[in-house]
């Protein structure tokens, strides 16, 4: 009896293979649109827009196709005045110097994109009024590469730099925390950023009015022990867009290779099209802090 319903299960088995078939699913086609990384702010010396062509993607983010758009026409509004922003082969991107736009805290910007092929594109965002002046640089902690248990780091030192601020309470706040240095040594490349390419963004909704305590920025190098490096620590206080836009980047990254996470939408409020166009404050401090192997 045993015999026989082991004959009938290995069956069932092999006629439930044999019904197995290669999926064959085309997935939908979309019309590429234009995608737009613009930010705003009365601290920058440059207003800068970049204008991209972008098709939907599915899967590993290398399989999308972009490419930069050159010859669009990139428009900026605020209370009746018109900026029309050139484009830039050295950045590409379109930008203005600071002295060619006021960007005035407190008030509405409107930005308007045409090119050719592609469906007007267009977005807004409000100038933060405040600017949280705050922050403070508290200490600075070391470790060696070996003591982080991480067998694919480079570098021979990790430096932390302890902040804190302290939240406005009489207003909605979305922070990022970031920042860099003065000094690269050769093997480290063009850039000395100090969050690594990592987004730190912080709500104030569990803590409005009081004082937060971080830890998260930090940098990379080599060698240069005895030596003493300017280090620019920025805090931005950011409208709603750039915070959710940086957020839900931060999570599709984190989560895109992940077959049994949920799908992570970025976010976007430009309108016919796909991207970000927001707005910040800066403050900054700049510290004196040595490096030590």
């Amino acid at each position: 009896m045993k015999k026989q319903i082991v004959h009938i299960l290995v069956i069932i088995m092999i006629l439930f293979l044999s019904c197995e078939k290669d999926a064959n699913i085309k997935l939908p086609e979309e019309d590429p649109k234009l995608s737009v990384y613009g930010f705003l702010s009365p601290e920058d010396t440059i207003t800068s827009v970049i204008v991209k062509n972008t098709h939907p993607f599915y899967g590993k983010k290398s399989n999308n196709k972009i490419a930069y758009i050159t010859n669009a026409r990139v428009k900026i509004t605020n209370n009746n005045n018109d900026y029309i922003l050139p484009f830039s082969t050295q950045t590409n991107s379109y930008y203005l110097d600071s002295n060619n736009i006021k960007i005035i805290p407190g008030e509405e910007y409107f930005i308007e994109i045409s090119a050719p092929d592609f469906p007007v594109v267009t977005s807004s965002t409000i100038i933060p009024e405040s600017i949280n002046k705050t922050l403070e640089h508290i200490d600075v902690r070391y470790l060696h590469s070996s003591d982080l248990n991480t067998p694919d780091i480079t570098y021979s030192s990790r430096i932390f730099f302890n902040v804190k601020w302290t939240d406005n309470s009489i207003e909605k706040n979305y922070y990022r925390l970031t920042g860099h240095v003065d000094y690269t040594a050769p093997q480290q490349g063009e850039k000395g950023e100090l969050d690594n390419n990592n987004i730190f963004l912080y709500d104030d909704d569990d803590w409005n009015g009081q004082t937060k305590t971080s830890d998260v920025l930090h940098y990379d190098y080599y060698s240069g022990g005895g030596i003493t490096i300017p280090v620019h620590l920025m805090l931005l206080n950011i409208d709603y867009h750039y915070y959710q836009y940086h957020k839900t980047v931060r999570d599709f990254d984190i989560h895109s290779e992940n077959p049994f996470s949920e799908p992570v939408i970025v976010y976007s409020n430009i309108q016919n099209g796909a991207g970000v166009f927001a707005s910040y404050r800066k403050h900054e401090i700049i510290k004196n802090v040595e490096l030590i192997n």
